[in-house]
């Protein structure tokens, strides 16, 4: 008497590994065909994710760049350190981007070495980072150790490199040896020169001298 072999009763769920014996290859390629399927939508709503989180932080920098375009007046405001008021000791400078109302646009951050903040003072490297009301970084400035219109160096004279979004350069600041007057060349990412900033006459210069003469 022969008796026919059981046939499996379950069916296989997608997604689900099978550590019973194996019934045949057809079932086999079904089942690794669903798991696949599964990591491919797992994949594809991570992509999704990501997309849409990178959609909303362009929607933010794009509304924090509009306001800034708009505004008639910028006030960039730095706020008092009570360390340095009371002690001498120099820390990482904090700014408020505000419109002509006062409504804070957006708010700048340096990120410096104490021992060149103390050491080299208003000569030292940083990286000043830009965000909106999201906290999301728009702009990242980045200064290199250079001297301050010295002749004895003119090809190392200050210089700001601007990223916008970070990670992108879009251009840098150049300053000029002056006398007088502070001046600046403004140039885009391919090295073209696009503005000249031009300071006030700095009447120290004049004081000094009258004291010499």
């Amino acid at each position: 008497m022969s008796v026919a072999p059981k046939q499996a009763e379950e069916e296989a769920i997608p997604g689900q590994v099978i550590t019973k014996q194996p019934v045949g290859r057809d079932v086999a390629a079904e089942v690794v065909g669903d798991v696949g399927s599964g990591n491919n939508r797992v994949g594809d709503d991570d992509k999704d994710a990501a997309g849409g989180r990178r959609r909303a932080e362009d929607e933010a920098e794009s509304e924090a760049l509009s306001e800034l375009s708009k505004a008639d007046k910028i006030v960039v405001e730095q706020k008092a350190q009570y360390s340095e008021a009371c002690c001498g000791y120099e820390g990482e400078n904090r700014f408020d981007v505000s419109d002509s109302f006062g409504n804070v646009i957006m708010r700048a951050t340096e990120n410096s070495n104490c021992c060149l903040r103390q050491c080299c003072d208003q000569l030292r490297p940083f990286t000043m980072g830009i965000v909106d009301r999201a906290e999301q970084t728009v702009i990242t400035v980045r200064r290199p150790l250079r001297c301050n219109n010295c002749y004895c160096c003119p090809c190392l004279t200050q210089r700001l490199e601007v990223e916008w979004p970070p990670g992108a350069d879009i251009g840098y600041v150049d300053q000029n040896l002056s006398v007088f007057s502070p001046s600046f060349d403004v140039f885009d990412a391919s090295g073209e020169k696009m503005f000249i900033i031009q300071g006030e006459v700095q009447k120290r210069h004049f004081r000094n001298w009258t004291q010499l003469i």
